[in-house]
């Protein structure tokens, strides 16, 4: 998970899961030059922490806001639909955005007289051909058994500058071909399972507009609950290319 260890650290009290570390992005993935093409501009990336918390009415512990966050100075529609995954306010620069979405939080915390919780981060990962792919995940926490993490996949193709949806890489018609590609995957993934055959029954196999075109594989990831236990996490079916030749776009297979 994206979460760092700063961040998993002050979740003990309240997620049994741990949080994985990574490394803090300094830039973007380099892309790989393929013989005879000429790859997309590597993003340009500016890193930076927003850390605030309440300093009155707290109970045992204060409200806190934490987020480990990217600008793009060269891409602001990149910016303007990353501030739209984490629900930040839009038209203004990124780091004032989550800025004002902090302060926001922690009034509402305050007003609860709860010490509430919630963390961002977002990481440049490494993408397909002329697509960089950025990973959204946020942790919230405001009462409960437990807090909810959420994890989004942004895919930005360098070359024609804007997000790509799922829509976009399949070729026109293929649709039906695709998702049944992803419903074998799914099955592979249950059989993965010690406990494959509650995880089959009780939860079935369903359709998301969020994934990632990684440089191996396309990734479809899901929310908590959404085809597993709150065990799961945020859950992975991964699609190998070899297998989507002829359902997407000639440009997001590899070697293309």
């Amino acid at each position: 998970m994206l979460l760092r260890q700063a961040f998993a650290l002050s979740l003990v009290s309240l997620l049994a899961l741990s949080a994985c570390e990574r490394k803090k992005p300094a830039e973007a993935p380099q892309p790989s030059a393929q013989a005879g093409r000429v790859t997309a501009p590597a993003l340009a990336v500016q890193a930076f922490k927003v850390e605030l918390q309440a300093d009155s009415q707290c109970r045992e512990r204060c409200a806190e806001f934490k987020a480990e966050w990217l600008h793009f100075p060269q891409q602001p529609g990149l910016d303007a639909a990353l501030l739209m995954v984490a629900e930040a306010p839009a038209g203004m620069a990124a780091q004032e955005a989550i800025q004002r979405l902090g302060k926001s939080f922690l009034a509402d915390a305050v007003e609860a007289r709860e010490g509430w919780q919630q963390l961002l981060a977002a990481e440049v990962d490494a993408g397909l051909n002329d697509v960089s792919v950025i990973d959204v995940e946020s942790y919230s926490y405001t009462g409960g058994a437990h807090g909810m993490t959420t994890a989004t996949y942004v895919n930005w193709d360098r070359r024609l500058n804007r997000v790509l949806k799922l829509a976009d890489v399949i070729l026109p018609g293929h649709e039906p071909a695709f998702w049944s590609e992803a419903q074998r995957a799914h099955q592979a993934w249950v059989r993965g399972h010690d406990d494959a055959a509650s995880l089959g029954a009780g939860w079935p196999f369903g359709k998301t507009d969020n994934f990632a075109l990684k440089p191996d594989v396309l990734v479809l990831k899901y929310q908590p609950y959404a085809i597993g236990p709150y065990s799961e996490g945020t859950p992975e079916i991964r699609l190998d290319y070899a297998r989507l030749a002829g359902v997407l776009r000639p440009e997001y297979l590899p070697g293309r």
